[in-house]
């Protein structure tokens, strides 16, 4: 399925229009959670950007984020897989998964700019076909934020944000007493 099938789901339209009022309007979307000592909550998807912490505010992420992203893409424009491994590597470590995932990079070594260019080219998100995805090489929480940074339009998706978008489409279906329609399934990533 690719992305235009997706999207003109009745399903998917159904949620679209339920959850986006949820986007900015206080109140709209309540959440609240412990973190550690303390409670985390947000009035508003908006609000949950707001308050996003990860190494520092989303905007001091999204800045090393970019230069990350600028450092990827060059590398895998001009063939250098040694420059590609380790600016994958310094973003496996900014995401906290460098551990098994940068053993896995590293041992790609000149082969890295093959392998990334050929998931690029099955995951863009224009033409990226849910049919093929098998052909992805590598795919777990800590690659998709490579894919992120070499991609436009492509989140970082891993067990947090498919446990996110799950929950939203729970509360959806809940609230509009759905049973749970085969294309609003989201799955939820791992490690």
């Amino acid at each position: 399925m690719n992305r235009a099938e997706y999207l003109s789901s009745p399903d998917v339209r159904s949620f679209i229009e339920w959850v986006a009022p949820r986007l900015c309007t206080d109140g709209a979307f309540t959440h609240r959670y412990r973190k550690q000592l303390s409670e985390w909550s947000c009035t508003s998807i908006f609000d949950a950007y707001r308050r996003y912490d990860w190494h520092g505010d989303f905007e001091s992420n999204q800045h090393t984020l970019e230069a990350l992203s600028t450092r990827l893409r060059t590398a895998l424009d001009v063939g250098d897989s040694t420059a590609f491994i380790a600016a994958g590597s310094d973003v496996l470590r900014w995401g906290g998964v460098i551990a098994r995932n940068g053993t896995t990079l590293a041992a790609l070594g000149e082969g890295a700019v093959s392998v990334f260019r050929g998931a690029v080219d099955q995951l863009a998100p224009r033409y990226a076909d849910t049919g093929q995805i098998e052909n992805v090489r590598l795919m777990n929480a800590g690659f998709t934020k490579l894919y992120a940074l070499l991609l436009d339009d492509f989140p970082i998706y891993d067990g947090r944000v498919g446990a996110a978008i799950g929950y939203l489409v729970r509360l959806y279906l809940q609230e509009a007493r759905h049973h749970s329609p085969k294309r609003a399934a989201i799955p939820v990533g791992s490690g």
